[in-house]
This record gives C-alpha cells, structure tokens and sequence, in this order.
C-alpha cells in the first residue's frame, strides 16, 4: 500500500511541477528554468534531511546508486524543461511519462517480483497515460504540433528519467528517503545551475519566480514520495507516479481545454488500473 500511496502523491506533484515549469521554461528558457528550480529544491530539501538523517555512514554502493539517481534526475530534467520550452505539453508529457515503464521495466529484470496480474495492470496503466495526454486527433499530427527537436528532447528526458528513478528507488532500499532527494539537487546544482551562474548566462525575471517556487517544492514532495514508496515497489510507484500526465489533463480540463471522448476512455482505463493494484496490495 506505501508503493501505491507513494506512487499517486508523486504523480500529484510531478503533475504540478509539469504545469508551471512550462510556463517558466517559455519565458527564460529551458537551462534558465532547470538551474533555478533545482536550486529552489536544494533549499527546500535540507529540512527534509534535518528531520530524516542517515543513522549510518554511506557504503559505496550507496553512493553509487545515489550519484545515479542524482545525475539522472539533473539531466533528465534539462531535456524535460527543453521539450516544455517551446513543445506542446500534452504531446510531449506522454513520452516523458513513459519513465515509469522504463524503471519498472529494469526492477522486474533486476529481480523484483511482479504477478502476472500486476504486470497487466501497470501496463494498462501505461496505454491509459498515453492515451490521455495524447491531443484530439492524435496520430502523426499531434506529434508533428510538438515539433521533431521536442519530441527528441521528450525521448531523451524519459530514457535519463527512467534510469534515474530505478536507481532512485534502488537508493530508497539503502538510505533514508530524503538523502535520495537531496542527491538529486545536489548534482543539478553542480552540473547546471553553477556552470550557468559562474557564466553569467543564468536568466531570471520576477514574473516567473512564483512558478519556480512551485516547481522546485513539488518537484522535492514528488521525489520524496516517490523514494518512500520505492523502497517497497519501484514497479509499483514508477507506474503510478507517471499518472502526472494524467491529472495534468484533468486540470486543463478543469481550466477549459476540451477532453476528447478517447482520452476520457484513457482516464477511466487508468482509474480502472489504478483500482485493481490498490485492491489487490492492501
């Protein structure tokens, strides 16, 4: 039940983070974007590691998974924000939102057991994402309005991402949740935001600051539950949290963009997966 409670938090603020970084990400870029709410979460994170300190010193195993994670999540992220920057969000957050297969994909290789009936879900949950963050229309069409550089951009932050959150949740196993997140600011702040201060090409206007802020605190609660729920799934809670293309559908919807008849069959799908795991984890 932790692996699915986890796994929907995550998707809840993964979600919220994919909205407003979008908007930041327009306005001063996709680096600009990815330095500063990196560093905002940096910020963020350390109470987390006040309240949740390692009990023990770091074995190297640790710190390899941790560095995984870490770098997976900061360059990920730069390819993520580079989709959003100038992509259409409800083409290419399908493609980022495979992440969760991937990493699920590597757990079951790796050993982790899965039912058969468990692998049918979260692969019906898989379709169901797809289909719903897919425009009306879909096909080629909607992938073209994306534009080809985004779509590679997209494939490229799933790949990182994927790798990034099987290693993450291999971290969850070892260390406490929040040195898991904090692993992931501290290399983004090494590898972008420092390079990009240090040039003096990090770009920064008061409009968007409320929209980093979000991001940079959703993205930490997101990571946080994610890595909790992990250390009991990383099947489990990779599948579920890529559902943030599916409530960031959902919000448009509330906000007035229209929901096809198809993507609502992809809600019900994914709702209908989502149902069946929970049951059959309590």
């Amino acid at each position: 039940m932790i692996a699915v409670l986890g796994g929907l938090g995550a998707a809840v603020c993964w979600a919220l983070a994919t909205l407003v970084a979008a908007r930041a990400a327009r306005v001063i870029g996709a680096w600009s974007a990815t330095a500063l709410v990196i560093f905002i979460g940096l910020l963020a994170s350390v109470p987390l590691l006040l309240l949740d300190p390692p009990t023990q010193p770091l074995a190297v195993a640790d710190l390899a998974w941790l560095t995984v994670a870490g770098l997976g999540y900061a360059v990920g992220m730069i390819f993520n924000y580079s989709a959003l920057s100038g992509g259409k969000v409800a083409v290419t957050a399908p493609i980022v939102s495979t992440e969760g297969s991937i990493a699920a994909t590597l757990a079951v290789l790796t050993g982790e057991t899965a039912s058969p009936l468990l692998v049918v879900m979260l692969a019906t949950i898989a379709v169901g994402v797809f289909v719903v963050s897919m425009q009306p229309g879909g096909g080629a069409d909607a992938l073209a309005a994306g534009g080809e550089r985004y779509i590679v951009f997209a494939v490229l932050s799933a790949l990182i991402f994927g790798i990034g959150l099987y290693a993450a949740g291999r971290a969850s196993d070892l260390v406490p949740a929040s040195l898991v997140v904090v692993a992931g600011r501290v290399a983004g702040v090494i590898v972008v935001t420092l390079p990009l201060a240090l040039t003096r090409r990090l770009r920064f206007e008061r409009r968007v600051l409320p929209f980093l802020l979000v991001a940079g605190v959703a993205e930490v609660a997101g990571m946080y539950l994610f890595a909790w729920g992990a250390a009991e799934s990383i099947a489990v809670t990779s599948v579920l949290s890529t559902q943030f293309a599916v409530i960031a559908a959902l919000v448009a919807h509330a906000l007035g963009e229209r929901i096809s008849s198809r993507q609502w069959a992809g809600v019900a799908t994914v709702t209908v997966g989502v149902v069946v795991i929970t049951i059959t984890r309590l």
